[in-house]
């Protein structure tokens, strides 16, 4: 993988946006990769050589120098047994049942093709629910991600193929698709609108 990440200035081409669904910064997240590092006892250097980065590149990341892409932002969360969205903020200590359309947890980094935003209250329990837009020629993971449990995806809107290992699936508005998340997956929009769709993933890992 590059260790040339993004800068903080880049004009992102991610999905465009729709009401409700907010570019929210995230100031913070360099910061909280540093303290999840420290907490696991792992070096720079040993986080940088299992994600495939340079100590310098993940050192300004955890600075905020640079924001890291998503590969490389999911990768530094398997090395740190964290899921993603677990970095964006800390979660309520008390008992969640409804998520606000307005108070999702969102991920969006600069160049990057796709936003996240979880829908489950928190990441205690066994399933995690996320919404998440495509740009046009985008997709989610290229060469796909693999991870432990399983996962369903259902598609809201757009045209999209998805891959996982290497069978190819055709999917439309309302097609829904199950499978082991163990297999390297990815889903790519193949249409002239952002792809938009949930997935339901167990247990939780982004």
């Amino acid at each position: 993988m590059s260790t040339q990440e993004s800068s903080p200035e880049g004009a992102g081409h991610g999905a465009q946006r729709r009401p409700g669904l907010h570019a929210q910064a995230v100031p913070a997240l360099g910061e909280a990769l540093r303290q999840a590092r420290l907490e696991r006892g792992r070096t720079l250097a040993e986080l940088a050589a299992e994600v495939g980065l340079s100590p310098s590149a993940v050192s300004q990341i955890e600075r905020g120098a640079i924001n890291p892409s998503i590969e490389s932002l999911r990768r530094m969360a398997v090395a740190l047994g964290r899921p993603v969205f677990s970095f964006l903020g800390e979660e309520s200590p008390m008992p969640q049942v409804v998520v606000r359309a307005d108070a999702r947890r969102t991920l969006r980094l600069p160049e990057s093709q796709v936003v996240y935003q979880l829908l489950s209250p928190n990441l205690q329990g066994r399933l995690e629910v996320m919404y998440y837009e495509v740009a046009v020629g985008g997709v989610t993971f290229e060469g796909g991600m693999a991870h432990p449990g399983e996962e369903c995806v259902v598609l809201l809107e757009g045209h999209g193929q998805l891959e996982v290992a290497d069978q190819r699936y055709e999917l439309r508005a309302g097609d829904a698709a199950t499978f082991s998340s163990g297999l390297a997956h990815a889903l790519r929009n193949m249409g002239d609108v952002p792809l938009r769709a949930i997935s339901c993933v167990t247990p939780p890992h982004f």
